[in-house]
């Protein structure tokens, strides 16, 4: 324990409930956690509080048994959630400046101060209840080119952020940065001679000249409310947290339409199943395929500790197996054009990773600045596939999702589109991430 929750939990302070959950707080933003977790165990067993910190949970710390029936009353009665519920989840949002004062943060993390943290509790067995803390990450935005977009890539991104209306969306599964990624779209598009609104279920980012408004999605109208008050608001460009419900889609299709850029996030495994979620919602498909400009895909993986960093250089067998991985469905019907893609593809990739003309594969074992895990942080990996004549045919078809990925590999083969599974091989040559989490993407 540090020396100020040892402090808290030995009673010494105004609040001692309050100064412990402060300090456990500023510990676990301190290691850039993502949640803190409070589990209280039945019986004499003391609460046990754990961090997520780059998608694994670390314990924290243990906290005395004789908390267990007030501390989670305590961030109950903070968030203004019923403290006599404790047989339902409840969510509510927890002022990180009720807990811990601005003055004691670290000067760096000062913009946190005034964070909302969404608070989750779930009933668990004897009527107790565990909670859960998502915490502040980044409140900054990134700017385009930190986000670890390849060259052309990141140029056929900003290429589409230049158009002044259309459907931009970035798809991926939760806790994938897509958030991150929009924000950072909006820092690019930010002049003083553009309006841009976000609407957003909780405030992660904050950016100067943008107004940001938040919806509660258990109130009536949720998202699809939210938009219906931008109609008429002068917006040039409209930022969209999260679209879950047909309601909402269909309403951000009208505003890409009527003259808006529209930059969207969509949970979905790739860039096409995007497209093919939205469709089953009941999006007219003929009014997407004329709004859509494009759908960026991205995916968060753990990173490879820069400071217990090693390589060995790579046997053939190895390379050979990392060429079929990002080849793989390519050129099925032309031997001699894949063989050909093949010695050109490991050329570049010598001349670009190599080290006197070797590949090199990299591990981690672990120290202490990892905890002896192996990573310290997260990397990106992408995929931006641009609206045009082939996909657009798809979309006012209504096509299965077969047809988008049968597409993906002709692009591939024709305009060198890249996917998220070469973008994968590239970062772990870049010694980025492992050969092991290359194999989990592809």
């Amino acid at each position: 324990l540090t020396a100020g929750l040892a402090s808290a939990v030995q009673g010494k302070g105004d609040n001692p409930l309050v100064s412990a959950l402060g300090q456990m707080l500023l510990d676990a933003m301190l290691r850039d956690a993502t949640a803190l977790h409070i589990e209280v165990r039945p019986g004499n067993e003391p609460l046990r509080v754990r961090m997520r910190v780059d998608e694994r949970l670390v314990a924290l710390c243990d906290l005395p048994v004789a908390w267990r029936a007030t501390l989670v009353a305590r961030i109950k009665s903070l968030c203004e959630l019923d403290v006599t519920e404790t047989h339902k989840p409840q969510q509510g949002r927890l002022l990180l400046s009720r807990v811990l004062p601005t003055q004691k943060l670290p000067r760096e993390m000062r913009d946190c101060a005034g964070a909302a943290l969404k608070a989750v509790t779930l009933p668990t067995s004897d009527g107790l209840e565990d909670m859960v803390l998502h915490l502040p990450t980044r409140t900054r935005a990134l700017g385009l080119e930190q986000l670890g977009l390849a060259g052309e890539g990141l140029d056929q991104l900003s290429e589409l952020l230049e158009q002044h209306t259309g459907l931009i969306l970035c798809a991926g599964a939760p806790r994938s940065g897509r958030s991150t990624t929009l924000h950072a779209m909006a820092a690019t598009l930010l002049t003083p001679d553009r309006r841009i609104w976000s609407v957003e279920e909780k405030l992660r980012h904050v950016l100067p000249d943008l107004r940001q408004s938040e919806f509660n999605p258990r109130q009536a109208g949720g998202c699809e409310g939210a938009l219906h008050a931008l109609r008429d608001a002068d917006a040039d460009v409209v930022l969209i947290d999260e679209l879950r419900d047909p309601g909402a889609a269909r309403v951000a299709l009208d505003l890409a339409l009527s003259g808006r850029l529209v930059l969207a996030a969509v949970p979905a495994r790739g860039a096409y199943d995007a497209v093919s979620r939205l469709i089953e919602q009941g999006v007219p498909s003929h009014d997407l395929a004329e709004a859509l400009l494009g759908v960026h895909h991205q995916r968060l993986v753990k990173r490879l500790c820069s400071h217990c960093r090693m390589s060995r250089g790579a046997k053939d067998s190895e390379v050979e197996d990392w060429l079929g991985q990002v080849l793989h469905g390519q050129f099925a019907e032309d031997p001699l054009r894949y063989e050909q893609a093949r010695a050109a593809l490991r050329a570049e990739w010598g001349d670009r990773y190599g080290r006197d003309g070797r590949l090199r594969r990299f591990q981690s074992p672990g120290c202490e600045r990892c905890q002896q895990s192996g990573w310290r942080g997260r990397v990106a990996l992408h995929e931006l596939s641009v609206n045009g004549r082939d996909l657009r045919r798809l979309i006012r078809a209504s096509a299965p999702p077969w047809h988008f990925e049968r597409l993906a590999l002709q692009q591939a083969e024709s305009e060198g589109h890249r996917s998220l599974r070469q973008d994968a091989v590239e970062k772990m040559l870049a010694g980025l991430i492992s050969t092991e989490q290359m194999r989990e993407i592809v």
